[in-house]
């Protein structure tokens, strides 16, 4: 039983170790920062100058910009 609690302890540092280590990654890195046209939705987007938006699809079918608030 001890060795077991020992076992699971020391797995637990390891995950939790190694999630810490490699952190989430930048902007930059993931996406490239907002788009200025939507092809797919979920999408951050210009949604107007120094204003963020979020692609989605309308009621149209189409992908469009707007606006997170």
């Amino acid at each position: 039983m001890r060795r077991l609690r020992i076992l699971t302890n020391s797995l637990f540092v390891s995950a939790t170790a190694a999630l810490l280590l490699a952190g989430c990654p930048e902007i930059s890195e993931s996406t490239g920062g907002p788009v200025d046209t939507c092809v797919e939705a979920g999408v951050q987007c210009r949604y107007a100058p120094g204003k963020i938006g979020v692609c989605f699809a309308n009621t149209e079918n189409e992908i469009v910009c707007r606006s997170q608030h």
